[in-house]
């Protein structure tokens, strides 16, 4: 028998060395295998909203392939990719987290739950990981192999407050959204994509954090604002967008680049004028307003009168004088075409009447000068105060120099509202000086030494025949002397003299031309200065004491300038101040620092200047250490010190010293070297007062090595030690050492060196001398016993013939001995091996054992082993049923003694057939499914086809009122219920099949004009069925409308009329529709009634089924009355007889208004509708146009100018009286002869001496003549 034994021992050995050369075995084919994992995903992009879970959106949708790792108890398993070591892991979990992993940033399986964080977009990424388990079944090695990917995103949830349809300038905007730190709100504008708003010109960016912006309306105009995730460009629904539309007014408050502000008129009406200066061009200039940045602004400008001013990007330009409105504001176009406003401001522009052109003041007889203004040229008059000197075109400025003087001349436009209302000039001079001799171009002259200036003679002469000569005299000085030397130096060319300065003083340039022996001569007085070439400052530095003051000189050069002005002035006042004049300065040393004085001359502003340091007095001297305890080892020490006070001027100079250099020493920074140990004093004094500050030094002797006895060493918990330090060298200063532990929890240390084991682990003792300069380490290692032994599993059921792996712990995880050994109680239930596989050998109950071969522990777990079911059959496996009816299936399992019996039933459409728990089967609608019976145990499965029939519920055709045109054909759509239904034909037919007949199909034939009615049955018997009345006719073809286009004004109506071809259609009426009702309605007999501006169509639409449509434009405006009419004169001057036409300028420009003509006496001047006044009587009489609507005018007077008589006859020395018909004065008279006749200002007629002659009257340039016939007195 223990021989028997014996070879059972020896067998057990032999198949223990036969399972690890297997295992080992399986271990290399493990190495060498390969595992290929394949997984699909149900769709690549998925979005989540904020703080919902998504249950099933995204998931692993297949996995193929092999995992070679996998050893699974069901062997059908093993190799099988293992849905759980699938790892899903979120690139942001702020943004997407899983549920199902505690929000956490990772979770396993095939089906994540995801929540949704903040806003953004986060990469999922789904990794197999194939994994080796160990002996022991833990994991000892893991290897992704695949991943797939796939974007969630959160949307962007925006809110903004203090929203407005037109915001103001100051308004804050508060904009929050649900971002996060690492993903955070990006706020743009149509403007600035930079993130910062800094060129926006609408709004600007005051803060913001991860997830708000709080913006400030900085101006005028319209902006859009996009706030977005910062990985949300161009991504929909992580962008939101806003639209700003800021307020547009004109600034009063301020003035633009050319000093020009907008006014203000008592009536609130803001008024700007434009340049005011003769000769310039106008320039675009900025209209000040509100708008920041007006080319990107989105601000429309319009001028109202583009012929007075233009507008481009809120800047003017003057065209020509008068006034215009210029219009800043936002607008937008609608649907009809028209502008719609959504902020706008107003501002008169006003441009000046002023003198354009070169500005030229001197003549000669004989040139020509064409003037010109910045009016319209048509509305200028032109005349002159001498036409002896120079005669001007009236109409056009042309001056024509005839003769030597002076005159002046006039340009006059008419007195409107450019006068009247906004204050410009209606009348501008020109002065001109006509030469008719000689003259110089200059009557006097400065120039300095070394420059020079040309002098013209003016003449009328030539000068090649007639040449000019210059005679240069020097005038006394100040003192009454004449100087002797050359003032000037010339250069004479022909009638040019070139002058240059060559001395200071004043000398008389006289030009002479001798014309056949006339002398003509003119002079001009030139004045020669010295000027400054440079100036400086002696001392050019200087240095004073606070309260101190000194005198600084001014140096010229060259010496002697004309002007000497100079000006004084100090950089820091609050240093030194400077008082001065043109020689000499006292500079006043104020507080401690520097100071830069300057002089600068007024002529050429040349610039000296002196630096001056001003000092402040030493009040004491500190150190940073007082005492200083060191040893030789540290070898030098740095001291500082503090020059007192504070602030700029003071001399911070010391000097230092030592009491014992052999001990110590100290160089001139303060640097102190230690040269032996011992003891002495630093000493530093100020160079300024000689305040002084010590430090004391003591320096000894340090610690070099230390010495223990134990250096490594191993304890147990509760162990002690004691450790001997030896210090060297021995003449050391302090032979002190400090004891510490690196950790506490495993050794603890007294000061004497003294060692206890208190924990598990390493530890290090330090010991260190007390002056800091040597260390020295003993190394501790405590050791840890195992305390518990703890199983993975305590209780598991298995079937037969299972194989698993139990896995022993022992604690604590630091314990030093983990070694186990495993036994089975009853090895007819399960066997044990070594490494904890566990195998299930027959049915029954028992208890596997590990124990801790240190400490002897143990643990155990109680394994129950159940029979398996091995099969399953169902009592039928087809079944015919109708909707409603009822059957059972019952399952037989084997084997017969099997211990779990249960199964559960599943139907393969529940929309055909239900199944419950017990096996009960109910029919719900037309169809075939499969009822599937599984096993609780193994899994096995048995099936039954269940075949439910159903009858037809109901019909619905596709039309039930339908009209055809004859000969057309057509198809009825019949749809049937249930869809579920088992036999879903349709039997057609018709009421009339003359009329309209239908085939098998549905398909439909118009034959005549008439009704009929179509029926589709259903064919499976259950009587149902549905009908159609199909109405045949003839059709429409055309429809026009009379009229095709209609023009109303708001309230108007108008009937329009449908035409429908043919005349012998079926159907006659028609439907009307308008496409804008809230431009105009239709009513059922074509009226329309306009109610609102715009354009719409009016459409008919035949209502035989054809829809044909016919349509007329209907366009309707407001009504617009007159508001303001004037006439371009108020009052005018015409000869009887003349014709003028009269304009009108009306308001506004868009009015459906009309006006008319009418004089208050036509017996003086009558108007047609034109504007066109005749003048047909002498007389005055008004003009006047009226609105037909409003009743609005203006009025013009009409002077119809006629001299009472155009031929006298008088004796001589006879008096008569002569007037103007139409005017009362205003009347200049003037006799062409006054040796025959003269008349007074009066029209007083004195006939003087026989003859004829012609005496005109004058009447705002109009010129009314009467001859005068004078005979000898009888």
């Amino acid at each position: 028998m223990k021989k028997i034994m014996k070879l059972r021992k020896e067998w057990k050995v032999l198949c223990a060395v036969i399972f690890a050369v297997f295992a080992f075995s399986g271990y290399v084919i493990y190495a060498n295998a390969s595992t290929e994992v394949n997984m699909t995903l149900n769709t690549k992009s998925i979005t989540v909203g904020q703080n919902m879970d998504s249950v099933g959106a995204l998931y692993i949708s297949d996995i193929t392939g092999t995992d070679d790792n996998r050893l699974d108890p069901d062997p059908a398993l093993n190799h099988v990719p293992n849905p759980n070591n699938i790892t899903w892991k979120t690139s942001d979990s702020n943004i997407v987290s899983f549920t199902d992993g505690g929000g956490s940033e990772t979770t396993n399986g095939t089906h994540p739950v995801i929540h949704g964080g903040f806003a953004g977009t986060a990469k999922l990424t789904a990794t197999y990981v194939s994994k080796q388990y160990g002996d022991n079944g833990a994991i000892v090695s893991e290897e992704a192999i695949t991943s797939v990917y796939a974007d969630v995103t959160v949307p962007l949830s925006v809110q903004m407050d203090n929203v407005k349809s037109l915001y103001q300038v100051g308004d804050i905007i508060n904009i929050t959204a649900n971002t996060c730190e690492t993903n955070r709100l990006f706020v743009s504008s149509l403007n600035d994509g930079s993130g910062t708003l800094g060129n926006d010109g609408v709004v600007e960016l005051v803060s913001s954090t991860a997830n708000s912006v709080q913006l400030r309306v900085c101006g005028g105009g319209y902006t859009k604002i996009t706030v977005r995730t910062v990985d949300g460009d161009g991504i929909s629904n992580l962008s939101k967008s806003f639209e700003i539309r800021a307020e547009v007014l004109f600034d009063t408050s301020r003035s633009n680049s050319a000093g020009h502000k907008i006014m203000t008129l008592a009536s609130g009406e803001k008024y700007m004028v434009l340049d005011r200066t003769d000769f310039a061009d106008f320039t675009y200039e900025e209209v000040p307003s509100n708008v920041k940045i007006p080319e990107t602004s989105g601000v429309t400008y319009r001028s109202a009168d583009t012929s007075i001013c233009g507008v481009k990007y809120g800047n003017v330009i003057g065209v020509r004088a008068g006034f215009s409105t210029v219009t800043a504001g936002l607008c937008s176009v609608d649907q009809l075409g028209n502008e719609v406003w959504t902020s706008r401001d107003n501002v008169t522009i006003v441009v000046p009447f002023k003198k354009m052109g070169k500005d030229v003041s001197n003549m000669n007889v004989g040139d020509t000068l064409q003037l010109s203004t910045s009016a319209d040229p048509t509305t200028v008059t032109w005349s002159t105060s001498n036409n002896t000197v120079a005669q001007v075109d009236p109409s056009t400025g042309l001056v024509t120099a005839v003769g030597a003087g002076k005159t002046t001349i006039y340009a006059v436009r008419e007195q409107d509202e450019l006068y009247t209302k906004y204050g410009q000039e209606c009348q501008l001079k020109y002065e001109l000086t006509v030469i008719d001799a000689f003259g110089l171009s200059l009557d006097k002259a400065n120039v300095n030494i070394g420059e020079s200036f040309d002098l013209e003679a003016l003449v009328t002469n030539d000068v090649t025949k007639y040449p000019v000569e210059f005679k240069v005299e020097n005038q006394a000085g100040p003192t009454g002397v004449v100087p002797t030397g050359n003032i000037v130096t010339i250069k004479q060319d022909g009638k040019v003299l070139t002058v240059t300065g060559a001395a200071s003083g004043t000398v008389k340039i006289t030009a002479t031309q001798n014309i056949n022996g006339v002398v003509k001569s003119a002079s001009c007085i030139v004045y020669v200065t010295t000027p400054v070439g440079d100036i400086s400052i002696n001392p050019s530095s200087l240095q004073l004491n606070r309260g101190e003051q000194d005198t600084v000189q001014v140096l010229f050069n060259p010496s002697g300038p004309t002007n000497d002005n100079v000006l004084w002035y100090t950089s820091n006042p609050e240093v030194a101040t400077v008082e001065g004049d043109s020689y000499t300065a006292t500079i006043k040393g104020v507080s401690g620092g520097s100071a830069t004085i300057s002089v600068i001359s007024e002529d050429g502003l040349k610039i000296a200047t002196c630096d001056v340091y001003v000092r402040e007095p030493v009040t004491g001297v500190v150190l940073n250490e007082t005492t200083v305890h060191s040893s030789m080892a540290v070898g030098q020490y740095q001291l500082k010190a503090t020059v007192l006070p504070d602030g700029d001027g003071v001399n911070r100079n010391v000097t230092w010293s030592s009491s014992d250099e052999s001990v110590c020493t100290v160089d001139t920074n303060g640097l102190v070297k230690f040269i032996k140990p011992g003891y002495a004093t630093i000493i530093c004094k100020t160079e300024d007062n000689a305040f002084m500050a010590t430090c004391n030094f003591f320096i000894s002797i340090p610690v070099e090595n230390i010495t223990l006895d134990y250096t490594d060493e191993i304890m147990r918990v509760g162990d002690t030690l004691r450790i001997t330090a030896a210090v060297t060298p021995i003449e050391a200063s302090d032979k002190t050492v400090v004891w510490e532990s690196s950790n506490t929890n495993v050794c603890v240390v007294d000061s004497t060196g003294f060692v206890q084991a208190v924990g598990v682990g390493s530890c290090t003792i330090l010991c260190k001398s007390y002056d800091g300069n040597a260390t020295a380490m003993c190394n501790i290692y405590v050791k840890q016993p195992v305390t518990s032994v703890v199983l993975n599993v305590n209780d598991i059921t298995v079937r037969k013939g299972q194989v698993f792996w139990l896995n022993a712990t022992c604690l604590p995880e630091n314990a030093d001995n983990k070694i186990c050994t495993w036994t089975s109680r009853d090895e007819s239930v399960c066997t044990v091996e070594n490494d904890g596989k566990v195998t299930a050998v027959g049915a029954g109950t028992t208890s596997i054992i590990v124990t801790n071969t240190d400490s002897g522990l143990t643990a155990f777990c109680v394994v129950t082993v159940t029979q398996p079911v091995t099969g399953i059959t169902l009592n039928s496996d087809y079944q015919l049923l109708w909707v409603g009816a009822k059957y059972a299936i019952i399952p037989n399992i084997e084997p017969y003694d099997a211990e779990n019996k249960k199964v559960t039933y599943l139907s393969s459409d529940p929309s055909v057939a239900t199944v419950d728990e017990n096996g009960i089967v109910t029919a719900v609608s037309g169809g075939t499914c499969i009822i599937e019976v599984t096993t609780e145990e193994c899994s096995l499965t048995a099936a039954c086809t269940i075949d439910v029939k159903e009858y037809v519920s109901s019909i619905t055709l596709s039309e039930t009122d339908k009209f055809m045109n004859i000969g057309a054909s057509g198809t009825l759509v019949a749809s049937v219920q249930t869809s579920t239904a088992t036999n879903k034909a349709i039997v057609w037919s018709s009421s009339d099949d003359s009329v309209c007949s239908v085939d098998g199909d549905g398909n439909i034939y118009a034959n005549s004009v008439g009704n009929a009615v179509i029926t589709a049955t259903a064919a499976d018997g259950s009587g149902v069925s549905a009908s159609c009345l199909v109405r045949v006719v003839n059709p429409v073809s055309s429809i026009w409308i009379e009229p095709d286009t209609v023009r109303m004004l708001v309230g108007d109506s108008q009937r329009v009329y449908a035409h429908i071809e043919p005349e012998d259609a079926t159907v006659q009426d028609v439907t009307w529709v308008s496409s804008n009702e809230a431009v105009a309605t239709v009513d059922e007999s074509g009226e329309i009634f306009a109610l609102g501006t715009g354009k719409c169509k009016v459409t008919a639409i035949s209502a035989d089924g054809n829809a044909i449509q016919g349509s007329c434009w209907v366009y309707v405006t407001p009504v617009i009355n007159i508001s303001s009419l004037k006439i371009n004169s108020k009052e005018i001057y015409m000869l009887n007889g003349k014709s003028r036409q009269l304009s009108v300028r009306v308001r506004p420009a868009n009015n459906t208004d009309s006006y008319s003509w009418y004089s208050t006496d036509t017996g003086i001047v009558v108007v047609d509708n034109d504007g066109v006044i005749t003048t047909v009587g002498p007389g005055e009489a008004e003009v006047v146009v009226e609105s037909d609507n409003a009743g609005v005018s203006s009025s013009c007077i009409v002077h119809s100018l006629a001299i009472s008589k155009s031929y006298i006859t008088l004796e001589q020395y006879d008096q008569f009286w002569l007037d103007v018909i139409g005017t009362s004065d205003n009347v200049i008279w003037r006799s062409s002869n006054p040796r025959v006749c003269t008349i007074t200002q009066s029209g007083a007629i004195t006939a003087r001496k026989a003859g004829t002659t012609t005496v005109t009257a004058v009447v705002d340039n109009k010129t009314l003549t009467c001859t005068v016939k004078v005979t000898n007195f009888r």
